[in-house]
């Protein structure tokens, strides 16, 4: 009976330690950092450009190599993103992994078709070896260019943007870093509303700043830097941006530390004023005797009004064009007020700065 059940138990064994046998080595696997996400040329599908970093490179420290060794650029097409990447997969001797996935890049065509949009969003959402922390940008041409060009930036890895973010755009509110799981929230709580981060290329460079602005899911309009920044202000979350102003021939600069924003409603019928209230604070950043010196009262004074109206007046230019571009975010807040539908209102702005110290620069 004894060795009956040895017997019983060794072949058990056999089911049960299985080994490593669909164990996928390392180096059999296409490592995807970057990926570029187009609308096919028929609109009916999806052309994905799969940046793939070299494991040879990985280990060192060298950067760009001249472009002569650049991560590979997979470019495959599908109705799907999984369709897309089983093409991909017959172009390369290595299976695309997208578990190392650090930026999405979304062009233009797609950004401008709510359907296809929609269905790749929903795709990433699902993909369970896509971090939700992986970045988000938009581009205002084909993301294809974009990502082959961030290979050259970078041949080792891929990772121009990433590292761009990781070490600079954190401070700069120009530049707001945007991840997947903060972008799919913001679309579901605003109704298809938000703010994608731009990264264009110009003769072969790459330029951040500006964004590209979402509504109902569908691009609407194009933001400038300017443009962002304000919306920032508008938003509460304008903290790293720099103001520049001139005061007495020299170029004054601001760096914003906190930032807030309230919006009223006031009147009734026609006579309906919405009231725009930023609160900002920060510190006059730069060097020589001018900035030692600029503290007195009278002349801190002076400089908040002058950042203040600024403030009002380009603010209240990006709101105009805003609204006349569909953006509904202040109906929005009216509706949330009083739930009812919103008469027409006109817009008054009223900025207040704080100028709380000063930073030298030897």
């Amino acid at each position: 009976m004894k060795k009956i059940m040895k017997t019983i138990f060794c072949f058990s064994l056999l089911f049960i330690l299985t080994g490593c046998w669909d164990k996928q080595e390392m180096e059999d696997r296409g490592y995807v950092i970057t990926m570029g996400i187009d609308a096919a040329e028929d609109d009916e599908g999806y052309q994905i450009s799969f940046g793939v970093a070299q494991l040879s490179t990985l280990s060192t420290q060298g950067g760009n190599n001249g472009g002569e060794d650049a991560p590979p650029l997979v470019i495959a097409q599908g109705e799907s993103l999984a369709s897309a990447m089983r093409e991909g997969n017959c172009k390369t001797s290595r299976q695309l992994y997208l578990g190392q996935c650090k930026t999405i890049v979304f062009g233009k065509d797609l950004l401008e078709n709510k359907e296809l949009l929609q269905g790749v969003l929903e795709e990433l959402e699902r993909n369970q070896n896509i971090s939700p922390k992986t970045m988000v940008l938009g581009t205002n041409g084909k993301a294809e260019k974009l990502v082959g060009q961030m290979l050259l930036e970078d041949g080792s890895t891929g990772m121009y943007l990433w590292n761009f973010y990781k070490t600079t755009a954190d401070h700069l509110a120009v530049t707001e870093r945007l991840c997947l799981e903060e972008f799919l929230g913001e679309l579901a709580d605003r109704n298809g509303k938000a703010i994608l981060p731009l990264v264009s290329l110009t003769e072969k460079e790459i330029n951040l700043g500006g964004g590209l602005f979402l509504w109902d899911y569908l691009l609407v309009k194009e933001l400038s830097s300017v443009e962002e920044q304000n919306f920032s202000f508008l938003e509460g979350e304008g903290e790293g941006a720099v103001l520049e102003e001139r005061w007495e021939g020299n170029i004054v600069p601001l760096l914003i530390s906190d930032s807030r924003c309230k919006v009223s409603f006031y009147g009734e019928k026609e006579g309906i004023i919405c009231y725009i209230r930023p609160v900002l604070s920060g510190r006059i950043e730069g060097s020589g005797t001018l900035f030692k010196t600029v503290f007195s009262l009278k002349i801190r004074r002076e400089l908040e009004h002058i950042f203040a109206k600024k403030v009002e007046r380009e603010l209240l230019v990006t709101l105009e064009k805003l609204r006349e571009d569909g953006d509904g975010s202040l109906e929005e807040a009216y509706r949330r007020e009083f739930h009812k539908e919103p008469p027409p209102f006109s817009i008054e702005v009223q900025a207040k700065v704080n100028i709380e110290g000063v930073g030298i620069i030897e």
